[in-house]
């Protein structure tokens, strides 16, 4: 028996349903938890992880509850496709020590973006004094990274008419961005699961406008 693992956004979750039965059988589907299980009809199994998918309220309507009772796949996977459809402008913000992306996203498509690097120390020194100067000035460069990040966030995305942000990277970065009083115009819109993506890059700023709110599934053979 062999796993892997796969990520689906909303927009291409029906196509992926027809393909894995097109390549298993029939799917018959029941909703355990946080998620739905597939079982095709050779064997093979799938599940869904609904538990990150946003907006999570509008699902719960949605779908429907946990149970043994089976319920038709394909009208599931229609629904689990609307309710997590991303709608309008996202603005997606990446941050990690040394660098940022941020851009503005809309059906998948990277529309306006920006990076950059800024340097941050990330070794520790040796103990005593020397350990003290340089956790401040890993601390001040830290700052600068999340201010210059701060400041790109409001220039890119303010006025593009975004609906909601995602951010991505480092958690502890982003929450103190999140905190920065650069961000008070956009600090109260709507928030995506968080990204879990490496140091931000063009490229890895267009990947995560493909998979904003994506399903991860994890499919296994018999």
């Amino acid at each position: 028996m062999g796993s892997r693992s796969t990520s689906v956004p909303p927009e291409r979750l029906v196509g992926w349903l027809q393909r894995f039965e097109a390549s298993h059988g029939e799917v018959a589907a029941s909703r355990i938890d946080e998620g739905m299980v597939l079982i095709s009809g050779d064997g093979t199994s799938a599940w869904i992880d609904l538990s990150e998918i946003q907006p999570s309220e509008f699902m719960q309507n949605e779908i429907p509850p946990d149970g043994d009772e089976p319920i038709d796949a394909t009208s599931a996977i229609a629904d689990l496709a609307d309710a997590a459809a991303v709608d309008g402008k996202t603005g997606v913000i990446l941050l990690r020590r040394g660098g940022y992306a941020i851009g503005v996203v809309e059906a998948g498509r990277l529309l306006v973006s920006k990076t950059g690097t800024r340097y941050v120390q990330s070794r520790t020194a040796a103990g005593g004094w020397s350990q003290q100067r340089f956790a401040r000035r890993r601390a001040n460069q830290a700052r600068g990274l999340v201010e210059t990040a701060g400041e790109q966030a409001v220039r890119v995305i303010s006025g593009a008419e975004v609906h909601q942000l995602a951010y991505g990277g480092d958690k502890a970065l982003c929450a103190e961005l999140i905190q920065h009083r650069l961000m008070a115009p956009l600090v109260s819109l709507p928030r995506l699961p968080f990204l879990d993506v490496p140091d931000p890059r063009l490229q890895i700023l267009q990947r995560a406008a493909l998979n904003l709110n994506s399903f991860p599934i994890i499919v296994t053979d018999p």
